[in-house]
C-alpha cells in the first residue's frame, strides 16, 4: 500500500495556531490530519502577516488535494522527506518543558 495515491478533498482549515491545521477527508471512513511541516515552506513564511493567512490562501474547503500514503499515513504528494543539515532554516513548534507539568506546546 506504500506509495498509493488518492484525492482527497480539504474538511477543515483552522487558522489558529495547531501542530495539525489542515484536515483532508481521503473516503467516507479516511481521514488525514497535515502538519505544519507537510502543509507549509520557509518561503511561505516570509512577507505573510499572519500563519492563518498563508493557510486560507493555499487551502480551501473543498478544494481538491493528491494524497500518497506515505509512512503509514495520507500526506500532500507534494511534501518530500527533506534531509536538513546544520544551518538550514525549518518551520517549528516551540514545545516548552516545565517540571512536575510536563511538556506544554
Amino acid at each position: 500500500m506504500e506509495g498509493q495515491e488518492a484525492e482527497g478533498i480539504v474538511t477543515d482549515v483552522s487558522e489558529a495556531v495547531r501542530s495539525a491545521p489542515v484536515v483532508v477527508q481521503i473516503s467516507a471512513l479516511v481521514r488525514s490530519q497535515l502538519n505544519f511541516s507537510e502543509v507549509l515552506t520557509v518561503a511561505d513564511l516570509q512577507g505573510a502577516s499572519s500563519i492563518g493567512q498563508v493557510l486560507a490562501k493555499k487551502y480551501r474547503i473543498g478544494q481538491k488535494v493528491l494524497m500518497v500514503y506515505r509512512g503509514g499515513r495520507f500526506v500532500p504528494k507534494t511534501s518530500s522527506t527533506t534531509v536538513y543539515e546544520v544551518g538550514n532554516l525549518a518551520v517549528v513548534r516551540f514545545v516548552k518543558s516545565l517540571p512536575g507539568l510536563g511538556v506544554t506546546v
